[in-house]
């Protein structure tokens, strides 16, 4: 609701209204004159941000300049409670790789902002000056107190992932890391790079792409870089894979390059070579075909081309030219030591054995001070290593590992006695979780029982550190609405894990064995304490929704809420039920559909239920909605109920009405077709056919079935006020305006403490409203107004619309007459049609004119003629034949047959 200037074409919101406004800033910090407020709205361009626009701006007289008011309040930098760990800048161009919207409250980012540009966090003018409270003592929908973490879904900030689902978090910095990545190394040496790297917090604000897996890098988050190579970088996790890095951590150790070459140049063409000193060796591209026979004295293959090094004082000294330039000293690739070159001249007929590739060979060797022994081949590789069989991609080394096995289980909480390992693969069946397996099997030979491993060393049910909330039982089976996968790192889940039915939490045997600390003092990667949160990606475990960037969080239960959601109420009243709901911080374990949206709830988060109705339940987002909810919290209020009958029945089939108290009316299945003029009283409607009652003693006093039932008090749907019914015999003559559908009208109205009217059908709507022309899903008030009616094509004020379907009716079509008489069609009668094939074309059989066919008609099906509504009813379907509107009485002339 709001105020309205018709004149000015002026309007201001309820909340704007109570707000003082400001006429003068004089302590401005972007202009050094006192501004004053313009009070219109002019056309005018910001001279801080530069926006056109339409309001009601600050000026300077002096220098005739214009600011919106935020602009002129605004500072250049601020430092921000809820940003603690960098300043924010004034911005007034959302920068790119922002999303353009509050970091905070979630709403667009407009002209004046504050900005990090190092972390992108942004937040609007609103909430730099009403920051949200860092921590809530006593919030209640939590027992303990709880602590604002201004973050979205959860990325780690040292390697800019998003797949582990567990943070260690810092609440004073919003920093949020991985557990495995709080200790990475500081200086690494990896296989796809020559230099040394070093692990940065962010990089410069760049274009970056990852030097092993050439994906795209976020510079805002950890990576590392090499000092050397300006634009050389590597996500954290691709810089520490396996096989990517040595393991070795460098940082405190001087760096040294101690590969050496094994040759000199004596002059271009000529070297001397550490394997054949006293001679010198000259490059030769082309063989001569005619020495067959002839091998490399390093690799021992045979020389059958271009290029190699051939000795100048002897015969059949030959190296292949990539043989001769192998370095006297480097780094191997396999054990990560420092190797030596020997050559054959030294050790020419030992057979040596390589320790890599178990080959036996003779020729060059590499050779570690342990007496490791490399053929040259596996001594000289390199990574990444490029092999012409492969093209598109280096390749690098893959090592495999052995694992120890258990032999024996003697303490087994599942089996009495000790069980053995079958130190083969065999075919069986688990006795525990009853899977058909083809593994290395613990068995019994007492009772002949076999069992995995990780099932014969589990209990039934565990308290768990990084679930102190609830117990955690053993299961086997996956259970309905569970994800497959474990809750700390992220393996899929096998035959045994233990799971909370209650948190939806599960972890499997390895986290159960080796749960992660719940906090660390000094970590490597950050300056503060951090904590861990074993959740997911942020879900509000009050209403559900993941559409909100900052929970307040309870580390001790890992509860995470909304800020909108905190003070929810617990019991309210919506127009989509008919009782009470409550609010429940879970369901029972079921399939929920919500009762306003219709979509899935999750039952795990909170909800509204009805005890009365239970199968009845809502989202907290749906159930507060504006237009669903009054706003107004029962708790602690009695419930009574107002809506009283209208009628009392005397016996089956006949009734007293308020209305018409003297006589007792009669239920009619049929009308007598004949008789026609005849109208209900109530809704001045015909009555041309039954259920409806008369009376026993009076001519022509008739109520439809339904508008006899209408209830004599109740809440109306549209102002949630207490309305109250009124019959025509109290007030026959006067003529009413329906506040909804502003209408004139006669019969029964419904009517506030106020003085507010409604004629009986507005008065009488309740939500849900059932209508036969769109009978797949119920309609709801709207009250946004300006949509258009699927029946009539007007836009209304007032709408019943569907949210499934956008279909939109205005208030006074649903309650057209199904069936009415007209007298160009005096035999038949005619029928209301919800719309045809729009390709058909039709006229109106009154006024000759096209008829819309995919908007609502009457057409009688005997003659297959069609009638526009408005021809058919006309404007006055609502009043009866007098009309006693002091000081003139009129009388409305209808045709017998309707108009």
């Amino acid at each position: 609701m709001y105020y309205y200037c018709s004149i000015c074409d002026f309007a201001i919101d309820l909340i704007c209204v109570k707000k003082e406004v400001k006429k003068e800033i004089g302590d401005s910090k972007i202009h050094e004159h006192l501004l004053s407020l313009v009070p219109e709205m002019v056309s005018f361009t910001c001279h801080l941000c530069q926006v056109l626009d339409d309001r009601f701006p600050f000026v300077c007289n002096l220098c005739d300049l214009s600011f919106h008011q935020y602009c002129a309040e605004s500072i250049s930098e601020i430092n921000y409670s809820c940003h603690p760990q960098h300043p924010l800048k004034r911005y007034t161009r959302v920068p790119s790789r922002t999303c353009g919207k509050c970091c905070l409250c979630g709403n667009k980012l407009h002209n004046v902002f504050y900005h990090c540009s190092v972390c992108n966090f942004s937040v609007d003018i609103n909430c730099v000056k009403n920051p949200p409270p860092f921590s809530l003592l006593h919030p209640k929908a939590h027992e303990h107190p709880i602590i604002l973490m201004p973050q979205r879904s959860f990325l780690c900030n040292a390697c800019g992932m998003d797949d582990d689902p567990n943070p260690y978090v810092c609440p004073q910095c919003n920093f949020m890391i991985h557990r495995n990545c709080v200790d990475k190394p500081q200086v690494i040496k990896i296989s796809h790079h020559d230099h040394r790297i070093y692990y940065n917090h962010y990089l410069d604000s760049d274009d970056w792409e990852c030097g092993v897996c050439q994906k795209e890098m976020k510079w805002t988050c950890g990576a590392y870089s090499c000092l050397k190579c300006q634009d050389f970088a590597v996500h954290l996790r691709c810089a520490t894979k396996f096989g990517i890095w040595d393991g070795i951590e460098l940082e405190g150790i001087s760096e040294t390059n101690i590969e050496l070459k094994s040759y000199e140049v004596v002059e271009e063409g000529l070297i001397k070579h550490s394997g054949h000193q006293n001679h010198v060796l000259k490059l030769k591209e082309e063989s001569d075909g005619d020495d067959e026979g002839i091998v490399c004295e390093a690799c021992v293959y045979p020389v059958f081309c271009g290029p190699f090094y051939s000795c100048t004082g002897c015969d059949n000294y030959i190296l292949h030219q990539k043989c001769a330039h192998l370095p006297k000293k480097k780094i191997d690739s396999f054990y990560k030591m420092e190797i030596t070159l020997f050559p054959c001249d030294k050790m020419e007929t030992i057979l040596g054995l390589c320790e890599v590739c178990q080959h036996f060979f003779q020729g060059f060797r590499y050779t570690t001070k342990d007496d490791i022994t490399l053929d040259m081949r596996c001594g000289s590789i390199s990574e990444p290593f490029f092999h012409e069989s492969h093209p598109h991609h280096p390749l690098y080394i893959d090592f495999t590992g052995n694992k120890t096995f258990k032999k024996e289980i003697g303490d087994s909480k599942i089996h009495e006695h000790p069980l053995s390992l079958v130190p083969e693969m065999v075919s069986f069946t688990c006795h525990l979780c009853q899977v058909l397996d083809d593994r290395f099997p613990f068995v019994c030979n007492l009772c002949d029982l076999s069992f995995h491993q990780d099932c014969a060393e589990s209990i039934s049910e565990i308290n768990y550190s990084c679930h102190p909330q609830h117990p955690l039982k053993r299961f086997t089976r996956v259970p309905n609405r569970t994800g497959e996968n474990c809750c700390l790192c992220g393996n899929k889940l096998h035959n045994v894990f233990y799971h909370c039915s209650v948190c939806n939490f599960s972890v499997d045997i390895n986290c159960v064995k080796n749960p992660p600390p719940f906090s660390l003092l000094q970590p490597k990667a950050h300056e503060h304490p951090i904590i861990l949160m074993p959740q997911r990606s942020f879900v509000c475990n009050a209403c559900g929704m993941d559409d909100d960037p900052n929970p307040y969080v309870c580390p001790q239960c890992n509860f995470m809420i909304h800020r909108n959601c905190v003070d929810k109420p617990q019991v309210i009243k919506i127009n989509h039920h008919d009782h009470r709901i409550y609010y429940n911080h879970y369901l029972d374990s079921d399939d929920w559909e919500c009762g306003v949206c219709q979509k899935e709830i999750k039952w795990t988060c909170g909800a509204y239920s009805c005890p009365k109705c239970q199968d009845f339940a809502v989202h907290l987002r749906c159930a507060t909605k504006f237009g669903i909810w009054d706003g107004i919290e029962l708790e602690g209020i009695s419930e009574t109920n107002i809506e009283l009958k209208s009628y009392e029945v005397v016996e089956e089939g006949l009734i007293k009405h308020s209305s018409h108290q003297n006589h007792v009316l009669k239920l009619n299945e049929e009308s007598d077709a004949d008789v026609e003029g005849i109208v209900c009283e109530a809704c001045v409607y015909p009555v041309f056919c039954g259920p409806f009652y008369s009376c026993t003693e009076c001519d022509n006093y008739i109520l439809h079935q339904k508008c006899a039932h209408l209830p004599k008090k109740k809440i109306d749907s549209f102002y949630k006020m207490d309305i109250t019914l009124f019959p025509c015999d109290k007030m026959e003559t006067i003529l009413g305006l329906c506040e909804v559908c502003q209408h004139f009208f006669q019969g029964f109205r419904y009517i506030t403490k106020d003085d507010i009217t409604l004629d009986m059908r507005c008065g009488s709507i309740s939500e849900p409203f059932f209508h036969e022309s769109h009978p797949h899903h119920p309609l709801y008030i709207d009250f946004t107004g300006n949509k258009t009616c699927k029946a009539c094509g007007d836009e209304a004020t007032f709408i019943l619309s569907c949210q499934e379907c956008g279909y939109f009716l205005d208030i006074k079509c649903p309650f057209l007459p199904n069936k009415v008489k007209h007298k160009y069609d005096k035999n038949h009668f005619l029928f209301l049609c919800y719309g045809k094939n729009p390709s058909d074309q039709y006229l109106c059989e009154i006024c000759e004119e096209e008829l819309n066919s995919e908007k609502w008609f009457y057409r009688c099906d005997e003659c297959c003629i069609t009638f526009h509504i408005k021809c058919t009813l006309g404007d006055l379907i609502s009043l009866k034949q007098i009309v006693d509107a002091e000081p003139i009485k009129l009388e409305v002339i209808r045709n017998i047959h309707m108009t």
